[in-house]
């Protein structure tokens, strides 16, 4: 089966992202792709399997804000994203956890 994939304009620093949000193959977490006059941009989540039983709702995501600092307050701003105010730990780096709203 083929998921939809639904896309929402953010503004980000100089850019007008397409943000696409779409689903991870391997625990339907959802994901989200960005991208710049049709170009790839930015994956703006990570899949952390090992939190999956922490927070097994697929719209509960991890941001990846070590690549794009500021994504967190730009998908507050369009209205996509809830903080639930707490992080997760990958190696060296730590996600935000937020809640999709859309």
């Amino acid at each position: 089966m083929i998921k939809l994939r639904r896309t929402f304009e953010v503004p980000y620093k100089e850019y007008n992202l397409k943000v696409e949000q779409t689903e991870y193959a391997t625990n339907g977490r959802y994901a989200l792709q960005a991208y710049v006059d049709g170009d790839p941009f930015d994956t703006l989540t990570v899949n952390i399997e090992a939190y999956d039983r922490d927070f097994p709702q697929a719209k509960v995501i991890f941001l990846n804000t070590n690549h794009c600092p500021g994504i967190k307050e730009a998908l507050q701003d369009a209205g996509l994203i809830e903080d639930l105010r707490c992080k997760v730990q990958s190696g060296y780096c730590m996600y935000p956890v937020v809640r999709w709203l859309r």
